[in-house]
C-alpha cells in the first residue's frame, strides 16, 4: 500500500461543503497526498479540516472558478502519476482504491477507471444525461472489466 501512495495524488473541489461530510470522506484515506481546492474561500473550514487531517495543498479560491477549473488548477499541482477526483460525499477506503489502481494496471493503454457507485446500499447512477435532454435514464449493472 506504501507504494501506492506514491503513485496517486487525491483532489477534492468543494463548494460550501459541511466539515462532517469532509471529514467522513477523509477519514478512510490516509497516506495519500491530498490536494483540496475550496471554491467558496472557507478559512474556518480549512483550519478544521488541517487540524484533523494531513493535507498536501489547501487551496482557498477568492471566488467559485467552477468545478472544471478548479479541477484543472488542482491536476497542476499534483506531483504522481494517477490522479483520484473525489467529491466530498465520496466514501472509499485504501483497499478500494488499491482495487482501482490495479485495474487501470492491467491494461497498458487504460488511462481511467471509475468505480461502482451505491447510496443506501442500492447501485446508483455514475453520472446521468442533462436533465433537458429527457432521456430516459437506467441504472447499469456492470461487473468485471468493460472497454
Amino acid at each position: 500500500m506504501k507504494e501506492l501512495n506514491k503513485e496517486i495524488s487525491i483532489i477534492i473541489i468543494l463548494y460550501k461543503e459541511e466539515f462532517e461530510l469532509l471529514k467522513k470522506c477523509l477519514k478512510n484515506i490516509f497516506g495519500f497526498k491530498i490536494i483540496i481546492i475550496d471554491n467558496d474561500g472557507n478559512s474556518e473550514l480549512k483550519r478544521k479540516i488541517e487540524k484533523e487531517f494531513n493535507i498536501y495543498k489547501y487551496v482557498l479560491n477568492k471566488e467559485n472558478v467552477g468545478l472544471s477549473k478548479a479541477a484543472n488548477k488542482a491536476i497542476e499541482l499534483v506531483d504522481t502519476p494517477f490522479v483520484l477526483n473525489l467529491q466530498a460525499d465520496c466514501e472509499i477506503t485504501n483497499p478500494d482504491i488499491d482495487k482501482l489502481h490495479q485495474a487501470l494496471k492491467k491494461y497498458d493503454n487504460s488511462f481511467l477507471v471509475s468505480p461502482t457507485f451505491y447510496s443506501d446500499n442500492k447501485l446508483t447512477f455514475n453520472s446521468t444525461p442533462l436533465p433537458e435532454k429527457q432521456i430516459d435514464q437506467k441504472v447499469l449493472k456492470i461487473e468485471g472489466d468493460v472497454c
